[in-house]
């Protein structure tokens, strides 16, 4: 609720009696710490404290000490805004700032407190500032209540600031170009364009500072993000069969395993043609097997009866009963061998093994399921392998130098580059380049990569949204005092992702990154 009270206030002043003339008067000072700007009327003063270099509003404890001897302790009414009184009377002001961990004193001088001097009666031939409000407020009304239906407050904010970027100069530009002393005056390159204090926090404006460093120019690319040399394997089935477990269950995406690790059991099935004789040879090979085992037990008790009669049979006899029992014992060893071999050869078993230590990332396998020769059954995967697979197109690829990449992933960080296609691909006409992968990426993620197209080189650098279009040439908004901005030409030297190194722009300028709409 205090959000769309603030958004109410903003949509009003700017609609309203603000373009008109600025009911406040108004001071500031800037230290190296704290920017200090001021504005009162009658004995009321508000006072908003901003970092010099972001314009953030800033948490702080301000003690106020007047020329006049009293003091007293600003009120804070959010971060970076405050309010105090004083009775009527011209006093010097001196604010003892502390805020993360900085202090400094800050002094305004001349300060009026009093009545306002009347102001002159002149016909106004533009419409009167009930009007404005009234429109004002039915615009945000709306905008408001679409959000509210839709079930996004978030976007409705959005959606009120992109309608305040289009009316604030469209209300300015009403007046025929003449600010009235506003706080919201219209944008003409190379003049001072004044956004209030106050609106510059509802509207979060922020600047940054231009600095001077080394710039290496780079071209955003697309790339993926791919398994380099063993880092990636293949489980394929070597012939035709029926998948089977083994002690444990089928992998699952995502598993951890081991190189050598049973992964899954493939059963070999023989030819259909071939299977009713091999069923056959088989059931003949088991009853020979079980007569020779018979006729063995039965040579073997005769041999035992007369070994117990020793006294009464011939030696001959017996040894002939002992020489028939070894060849049986022979026959039926041979008799079990085939027919193992013929049990085996019916159920041949494969087990399939994870070829590298590494993560499952791709399982096409289920139990019980009769699968061709070659078929693809699991994909194995190293993380640790990953590398960035850059594509650069052909009239551009010359120009890439052999510096490292910038990757913006979950995060940026520099990629050392490994190798270089020397081939252009013929369907995408482009030259895939490869970098080393670092941090946490996914196999075949998209990413971007910034990749070198120049020398480093010594350039003023400000960031990529502080670059504006003014007549179809790049400008960035200077803040030349705490409530005045100007538009400054420059020339875009080099782009480096997120950076842009320019000329015509002096280092150490505050240019604004965010909010540029509301100071055009």
């Amino acid at each position: 609720m205090a959000r769309v009270l603030r958004w109410v206030v903003v949509v009003v002043l700017v609609l309203g009696g603000v373009a008109h003339a600025d009911p406040y008067r108004r001071a500031s000072t800037t230290s190296d710490h704290f920017e200090l700007t001021a504005r009162w009327r009658g004995e009321a003063i508000d006072l908003y404290l901003a970092d010099p270099d972001t314009n953030a509003p800033l948490a702080a404890t301000l003690a106020l000490r007047w020329s006049d001897g009293s003091r007293a302790a600003a009120v804070a009414a959010e971060p970076g805004v405050f309010s105090a009184t004083h009775a009527e009377g011209d006093v010097d002001l001196t604010a003892s700032v502390m805020a993360a961990g900085r202090s400094d004193l800050l002094t305004l001088s001349a300060l009026h407190f009093g009545p306002e001097p009347a102001p002159a009666t002149a016909h106004d031939e533009h419409p009167q500032p009930w009007l404005w409000i009234v429109l004002g407020l039915v615009a945000l009304v709306v905008v408001g209540a679409a959000g509210f239906v839709a079930g996004r407050g978030r976007r409705t904010h959005g959606a009120v600031a992109l309608l305040l970027a289009v009316l604030v100069p469209w209300r300015v530009s009403a007046h025929g170009g003449d600010a009235h002393d506003a706080p919201v005056q219209q944008t003409r390159s190379g003049e001072a364009h004044v956004v209030a204090k106050e609106l510059q926090f509802l509207l979060g404006v922020r600047t940054a500072r231009a600095e001077t460093r080394m710039l290496t120019e780079r071209l955003r690319v697309p790339g993926t993000v791919v398994a380099d040399g063993d880092a990636r394997a293949e489980v394929r089935v070597p012939r035709a069969g029926r998948l089977e477990l083994d002690a444990h269950p089928l992998p699952r995406r995502g598993q951890h395993v081991s190189a050598g690790e049973v992964l899954a059991i493939l059963v070999d099935l023989p030819p259909s043609a071939d299977l009713a004789t091999l069923q056959a040879d088989r059931a003949r090979e088991r009853g020979t097997s079980a007569a020779i085992a018979a006729r063995l037990v039965a040579l073997r008790a005769e041999l035992s009866r007369k070994d117990a009669l020793a006294d009464v049979t011939a030696p001959q006899e017996r040894e002939q009963l002992r020489a028939e029992v070894h060849a049986l014992e022979a026959q039926a060893r041979a008799s079990r061998a085939a027919t193992d071999q013929l049990d085996a050869h019916d159920l041949g078993r494969v087990a399939l093994t994870a070829p590298i230590d590494g993560v499952v990332s791709d399982v096409a396998a289920s139990v019980g399921a009769f699968v061709a020769e070659n078929e693809r059954l699991f994909t194995i995967v190293r993380p640790d392998g990953f590398v960035i697979a850059a594509h650069v197109f052909e009239r551009e690829a010359l120009g890439v130098t052999d510096g490292d990449a910038l990757v913006s992933a979950a995060t940026t960080f520099s990629a050392a580059r490994l190798s270089a296609s020397p081939a252009v691909d013929p369907t995408t006409r482009a030259v895939e380049l490869r970098y080393a992968g670092s941090g946490p990426l996914l196999l075949d993620q998209y990413v971007d990569v910034d990749v070198p197209v120049g020398p480093a080189r010594a350039l003023v650098v400000v960031p990529a949204t502080a670059i504006d279009q003014q007549d179809g040439h790049p400008v960035v908004y200077v803040k030349t005092a705490p409530e005045a901005f100007v538009a400054r030409p420059v020339a875009v030297v080099a782009r480096a992702g997120d950076d842009v190194g320019v000329s015509g722009l002096e280092p150490g300028a505050r240019v604004v990154v965010r909010g540029l709409a509301y100071v055009r």
